[in-house]
């Protein structure tokens, strides 16, 4: 992922959910509320502390989505770095 100045603005600023396809090979950006509405209630309830957790600490949520496999797997990130935690 390049680093653009007004990307990371953008990410500070709105907090969105960042969402990567590994199909697709293309990166989303989501509101937080209309993201976890669309998940379980198990994992809203990890959505939300992890989303606490790294608005609090200047970091991102990041999903990663296999449609194939069926799987989405969260990550807490580094916005300055891109530092996976």
């Amino acid at each position: 992922m390049a680093k653009h100045p007004w990307f990371i603005h953008d990410i500070q600023s709105k907090k969105p959910i960042i969402l990567y396809d590994i199909h697709e090979d293309k990166i989303y950006a989501y509101p937080y509320k209309e993201f976890k509405a669309e998940l379980s209630l198990k994992s809203q309830a990890s959505l939300e502390r992890d989303y606490k957790s790294a608005s609090a600490l200047g970091r991102m949520v990041v999903f990663v989505r296999d449609n194939i496999e069926r799987k989405l797997v969260s990550y807490v990130m580094d916005i300055d770095t891109m530092n996976i935690q």
